[in-house]
Parts: structure tokens; C-alpha cells; sequence
């Protein structure tokens, strides 16, 4: 297996890690248009939407649950609250175990033995952002939060 990053990434510790631990296994991929961007999900096996084990994970989930999911990747993602529930919903995920490396791991390796769940996830997990992910339901949600935050001025 290959990790390959897309966007813009500052040469911090944890990319230069990477890059030494995985050598030719790992690619950055740098800024990527939409087609690009579609490419490269295309040919990935899972995406991650992986948070630490923090307070700003009981309540929020990456951007990258939807995206992934309206994509028909499944994602790999850290049991964090939100990601637990995001996974209830659509049953589209990988759900790690635990916050460790382990966890992830077997995720991974769950996601690349069982081509048949693969694909059920993939599914679901279409069918999961065209229901709960679309722009009309959170344009409805926006609109809604707006409307009541504007009536308390």
C-alpha cells in the first residue's frame, strides 16, 4: 500500500516522519484540481478522517466524512463521537477500534482483505451523502441556524 497526501502540506515533523518510514510508499501529491482530485480518489483504497482523541472531535467530523462518502470511498476514521455517529447513519466507514496505530491498522487491512464489504461500503456511502450530505439539506440547516441567531439580535 502507498499513503498519498494531496494539498498543501508545511515539511512538518509528521510528513517528514512519514516520508522516512514509508520511503517509496509515500507520495505527496500537492494541490489538486476537481479532476485531479477525482482521480486520485478513484484509485485509493480508503480515505482517512482520522481526529485526536480531543474535545473538538466529541462534536465535529472532518469535511472529508462527505466528500469521501459522496465519492464512494470508504473512509477510514478514528472513533471519535461525531465519526461514530456519521458511521451509524450510512454504515459507509471503517471505524478504528481505538485512537492508536494498531487501531488504524486493522481498519486499513480490514478495508483491503474483504473486496465485497469494500464495495457495500462504497455504496452506502453514496447513497448515505446524496441523503444526509447534499447542499439542499445543509443549505436548509444554514438557513435554519441563521434565521434563529438573527432573531436574537
Amino acid at each position: 500500500l502507498t499513503l498519498a497526501i494531496a494539498g498543501t502540506h508545511p515539511a512538518n515533523s509528521h510528513v517528514q516522519e512519514a516520508h522516512q518510514r514509508l520511503g517509496q510508499r509515500f507520495r505527496t501529491l500537492g494541490w489538486l484540481d476537481r479532476q485531479q482530485l477525482a482521480q486520485a480518489m478513484s484509485e485509493s483504497l480508503v480515505g482517512f478522517a482520522t481526529l485526536a482523541d480531543s474535545p473538538i472531535g466529541k462534536d465535529n467530523s472532518s469535511n472529508k466524512v462527505f466528500e469521501f462518502a459522496a465519492a464512494g470511498l470508504p473512509a477510514v476514521m478514528s472513533p471519535n463521537p461525531a465519526n461514530i455517529a456519521h458511521n451509524k447513519q450510512g454504515h459507509h466507514a471503517y471505524l478504528a477500534q481505538d485512537f492508536s496505530a494498531r487501531g488504524i491498522r486493522e481498519a486499513i487491512r480490514s478495508a483491503a482483505d474483504e473486496p465485497d464489504v469494500w464495495r457495500r461500503k462504497s455504496r452506502d456511502g453514496r447513497m448515505w451523502a446524496e441523503e444526509h450530505g447534499s447542499w439542499q439539506r445543509s443549505e436548509e440547516v444554514l438557513l435554519s441556524l441563521y434565521e434563529s441567531l438573527t432573531a436574537s439580535l
